[in-house]
Order: structure tokens, then C-alpha cells, then sequence
């Protein structure tokens, strides 16, 4: 009864409507429905799967509610900061102008309504606040009690309260961390990815442990510092304590920072002791997962060029002009064994682009999570293979050309003589002076006349 129940239920949430005709009969018993184990664990896994992507697209459409929420609350801590230094009066257009210019900074651009906004602080501080005019502007006016009521509050405080406050806080945000899944690396860190990668509240509470709650100290946006530490909280929360004693992080919430510090530190270092160590410490990913990733983006890499028929940078662009340069890199080459040395060819590739011509970008690499495997990546055939080139004297060849006799310059003959006699006398002498010009480039420098600059 309990599973013709909770099929039913499930058939009717994911709106099944084949599972749902086949047991409309009547009692899945009733009726002897078959089923297999794994199947009926496949369906509560679907299920499972679309419960979840349900909250995360809820929590996706209600993050902008949560930042009006989050900035509403500023507003109000900037009020009571106010009167409790003494200022009781407000103008209603100029909280109003504060509350908008606050949500336009974190990306809500909204037209409030006065007058509802108005509702909204009359009656959160509800008997402590009046509203008047002064002909012109509306005025929130603040009672001196209120004043004493905040003062009060801040000597005699209830620590209990303020614990059981910050525990529900908390709890709210670790549901939005826990449903939160915006992010994913595909081989890039894109523009905006640092916002989009940890929740909305979680970034609002780290905005205001750094800057305070007050909605005039904010920043436009969000800082760098802010956004590295919620996205370190965010890769070091845990569902549940761990049992053993090696942190293990879930792989859909790897932000781009710890990323980013991992693949950096390994390229510029190659230490597999650095990367653990910055992994410990809740800074970087595992270097495993380093070594994973960069293998992943290795076989992206050579299956773009095997598509390709060609080993060519994804980053060059078509239809603009460039050249190619190739040069000899020689390692050791004194050495006695081929561990010791390394031969081999480096080519550049520059391009010119213009206003009028940018060129055309190449298809974007598609990254290929499925292949983590540890494998080694080689060149096609083409490319390391040279084939043997044999010479046969049997068959050999010279084609016949006509060489005509070059005039020979007979007074150039004659300074080179000059010079190798020169070159003889001076080898001959027992010590050599400073003025001696035994070079061929030193010979001729001597012999040009001098030459007077013009006067001024």
C-alpha cells in the first residue's frame, strides 16, 4: 500500500502520464503490477533529481527578492545607526533615492514604489515612527524613546536571542548554498563567473561583516576580497561533518577561485607538495583534481586538432594575415646521452588583425569531462615521423646548367691584397699596438678619410 502510494505520487509530480495510465486500474497489487528493483531505483533517483532542480530554479527566481529583502534590512540598520546619533528626522525621497541607488549596485535595476516603500519602514519601526510634512517633503519622525529603546538594547544584551537569531540565519543561507549549482568549469573563466558561482545571501553577509551594515559604507558591486572569501566558504562547506580525517570537497561546488589557484600554482611550480599544502589549508583544489583537469583539457585540446586535420592554436583566428617563424631549441647538446639533451624546432605564429579586418574565430573547444583518464597526448604521425630519404648513386642525376663568367672587379682585388699583406706584417710582430687594425672591418675603417661636421 506504502509504494502504491508513493508511485502514484511520484508518477503525478514528474507528470508521468504513461506510468500513471498503466496503474490507473486500481492497486498496483491488485492489479499484480511488476516491477524491478533497479527500475523502481532509477524512478525515486528521477525523482530525487527533478525535486531538486525544482528548489534550485525557485532559488534561482527568488534570489532577487532575497537582495531586496537584504537591502531593505540595510536601509533600516542605517536609519537606526542615524538616531542613535542623534538625527530623528528623515526625508522619505532621500531613503527612497538611498534604497534604489543600493539595489542598482548589486544588479536590480527596479522602479520602487514610494509610497509601498513608505508602508515598508512605517511598519517595521511600527509606534516608533510618525510621518508628517513640512509642505513640501515627507518626513519619517523618530520619538526620542526610540532612541533610548536602541541605546538600551545595545548595553543589555540578549545573548540567547542574538544565538538563536544567528542560528536561523545561518540555516537560510546553508539552504541557499546547499541548493546552489550555477557554476560549472568548462576550460575558461568567463567574465561575471566569480558573481555567479555562490549565492546571493551568502554574498550579502560577507558584504556586510567587511563594510558594515550600513547601506552608505557598500561598495559599488561586489569587491574582490569579498568575493574570495565567499567563494572559499561556499567550497569548504560540508553537507554533514566528516568522519575521516581527509577533507573531501563535492564537485559541483568548486567555485572558480580554488580552481584558478590550483591550475596556477601547478603551472608556475609543478609541485605537488605546494598544491596539497594550499588543498589543506582550504585554498586550492586536491592536486588529483589539478591533474584530472589539465588531462581533460589536454585531450580537449587533441581532439579539436584531430577534427581539425591540423596542430593549430584554438586562440588563431582565420581570414587575417600571419606569419610563422621557426627556429632550432638546442638543449645540451655536448651531451653524451639522449636523457641529457633535447633537439627539436619552435615555431611562432603572429597575426595582424585590423579594424577592418578582425578575422574569424575557429570553433570554440568543447570541454569534454568524460575524459579524465591519465594518458599520454602525442602529435599525429605526420608530425614525428620524417620518412628515410635514400640516395641510390645508380640512378643519380645532375642536371646541366650554363654558368657565364662574372666580371671580376680588379681594383677590389687589389685593396683585398693590400689587406692580407697588411694582416701578414702585423702577425709577424712580436707585440701588437693599439692603433694595429689586423681585422678585415678594422683595415678599412682605417683607411676612410675623415669627415668634419658642419658648423652650427
Amino acid at each position: 500500500m506504502k509504494l502504491d502510494t508513493e508511485l502514484r505520487y511520484m508518477a503525478t509530480e514528474l507528470n508521468d502520464t504513461t506510468l500513471l495510465a498503466r496503474i490507473s486500474g486500481g492497486d498496483i497489487v491488485a492489479i499484480e503490477a511488476k516491477y524491478h528493483i533497479e527500475c523502481l531505483v532509477k524512478y525515486k533517483n528521477s525523482y530525487r533529481s527533478a525535486q531538486r532542480a525544482a528548489v534550485s530554479q525557485y532559488s534561482k527566481i527568488d534570489e532577487n527578492r532575497c537582495l531586496q529583502a537584504l537591502v531593505f534590512a540595510e536601509v533600516v540598520a542605517y536609519i537606526e545607526n542615524e538616531v542613535e546619533n542623534g538625527t530623528n528626522i528623515f526625508k522619505l525621497s532621500e531613503l527612497h533615492m538611498i534604497y534604489e541607488n543600493r539595489l542598482q549596485s548589486v544588479g536590480i535595476t527596479i522602479t520602487v514604489n514610494k509610497t509601498r516603500f513608505k508602508s515598508q519602514l512605517t511598519a517595521h519601526f511600527s509606534d516608533s515612527c510618525q510621518e508628517t510634512s513640512d509642505g513640501r517633503n515627507t518626513l519619517l519622525v523618530f520619538n526620542d524613546g526610540f532612541q533610548k529603546l536602541l541605546k538600551d538594547a545595545m548595553a543589555n544584551r540578549d545573548i540567547e536571542s542574538e544565538a538563536i537569531s544567528m542560528a536561523k540565519l545561518v540555516k537560510t543561507i546553508r539552504m541557499d548554498m546547499l541548493d546552489w549549482a550555477e557554476y560549472e568549469f568548462n576550460g575558461k573563466f568567463p567574465p561575471g563567473c566569480q558573481e555567479i558561482s555562490v549565492p546571493a545571501s551568502l554574498k550579502a553577509l560577507v558584504a556586510m561583516l567587511l563594510n558594515g551594515c550600513n547601506v552608505k559604507n557598500q561598495e559599488t558591486g561586489l569587491s574582490q576580497p569579498c568575493l574570495t572569501i565567499a567563494q572559499l566558504i561556499f567550497f569548504n562547506m560540508k553537507n554533514r561533518p566528516s568522519q575521516g580525517a581527509t577533507e573531501r570537497h563535492v564537485k559541483h561546488r568548486q567555485p572558480p577561485l580554488p580552481l584558478f589557484v590550483g591550475l596556477n600554482v601547478h603551472t608556475e611550480t609543478r609541485s605537488r607538495k605546494m598544491v596539497n599544502t594550499l588543498y589543506n589549508l582550504g585554498i586550492s583544489v586536491s592536486y588529483q583534481c589539478v591533474i584530472d583537469l589539465e588531462n581533460s583539457l589536454a585531450t580537449t585540446v587533441c581532439k579539436h586538432f584531430e577534427d581539425e586535420g591540423l596542430v593549430c592554436p584554438p586562440i588563431l583566428r582565420k581570414g587575417i594575415f600571419t606569419v610563422g617563424a621557426m627556429d632550432n631549441i638546442d638543449h645540451n647538446p655536448s651531451s653524451t646521452s639522449a636523457q641529457g639533451s633535447f633537439h627539436g624546432t619552435g615555431i611562432s605564429v603572429f597575426q595582424f588583425p585590423t579594424s577592418s579586418k578582425a578575422g574569424l574565430c575557429r570553433d570554440q573547444l568543447v570541454f569534454d569531462k568524460a575524459h579524465v583518464e591519465h594518458k599520454m597526448h602525442s602529435l599525429p604521425d605526420k608530425y614525428i615521423i620524417v620518412p628515410a630519404v635514400v640516395c641510390k648513386s645508380v640512378e643519380l642525376s645532375v642536371p646541366e646548367i650554363k654558368i657565364s663568367d662574372v666580371p671580376v672587379d680588379v681594383e677590389a682585388t687589389k685593396e683585398e691584397n693590400r689587406w692580407i699583406e697588411h694582416a701578414i706584417q702585423l702577425m709577424q710582430k712580436d707585440e701588437l699596438q693599439n692603433s694595429d687594425s689586423i681585422s678585415w672591418a678594422a683595415y678599412f675603417a682605417s683607411r676612410q678619410p675623415e669627415t668634419t661636421d658642419p658648423a652650427a
